[in-house]
Formats: structure tokens, C-alpha cells, sequence
């Protein structure tokens, strides 16, 4: 049977594969003679899940999880088990890579630079 005899038409069509694009980097920190990188603009489903994670298993769980995330395993390990990191250097590091993922914003944006539904002036609520 050749192909011109097969009925493609509900034959799942799958894309030819392509280079996966490039993925700028950014440094995050140095240690010793090593840049250590991240992505310069991460995926924004991996803020999303952050953000979900922060929500179900709270922010200090989300915080591990996002470094793994971004750093791997074995960076991760690495700062985690370094004997003189101390609170100043990691906070910076952490600053650094949750400002990057959240779009530049951290986690010090309000709610009102997050997008919130305002009403016209001229519009009372409902219920009034």
C-alpha cells in the first residue's frame, strides 16, 4: 500500500519538530570564578504554579520549589548546603530570581499594579 492510497484526513497530523528557541539567561549570582544563570524570561505557566503553590502549600514551600525549578536540583543542594551563605546573600538571590519570574513585580506589587475591576465614578454598586 502506498501513501497516496491511504485517506490522510483523519489521520492525526503531528508538527515537524524545530529547534527548540534559545533561552536567554540572566545572571542570578556568582560564586568563586561561576556565573550562575536563569532564565531571562521565564515561562509564565511557572509563575502561575508558583503562585499556586504559594497559595496551597504556603510561600515557604513554593520558595523551595520555584528554586529547584529554576536552579536544579543540583545548584539548589549546592547553596542549600554552602557553610557560609548567609540569610542577606540568599534573600538576595531568591529577590532576584522571584522579581525576574513575577514579570519584574516580587512579590512587593499591590494589588492595584496586579489588575483590579474598577467601577466608573458615575456607577453605584449593586445593592445600593
Amino acid at each position: 500500500m502506498s501513501v497516496d492510497d491511504i485517506d490522510l484526513a483523519d489521520i492525526p497530523r503531528i508538527p515537524e519538530p524545530t529547534e527548540p528557541a534559545k533561552i536567554e539567561m540572566v545572571p542570578l549570582f556568582v560564586m568563586g570564578d561561576d556565573v550562575y544563570e536563569m532564565p531571562k524570561k521565564p515561562p509564565a505557566g511557572l509563575a502561575l504554579e508558583y503562585l499556586e503553590k504559594q497559595v496551597e502549600d504556603g510561600p515557604d514551600a513554593a520558595a523551595m520549589w520555584v528554586m529547584v525549578e529554576v536552579l536544579g536540583e543540583e545548584v539548589y543542594t549546592m547553596l542549600k548546603d554552602h557553610p557560609s551563605l548567609d540569610f542577606d546573600q540568599f534573600n538576595d538571590i531568591f529577590e532576584r530570581l522571584e522579581k525576574n519570574l513575577l514579570g519584574g513585580k516580587g512579590q512587593k506589587a499591590n494589588r492595584a499594579q496586579r489588575g483590579v475591576r474598577r467601577r466608573p465614578a458615575s456607577k453605584k454598586p449593586r445593592g445600593s
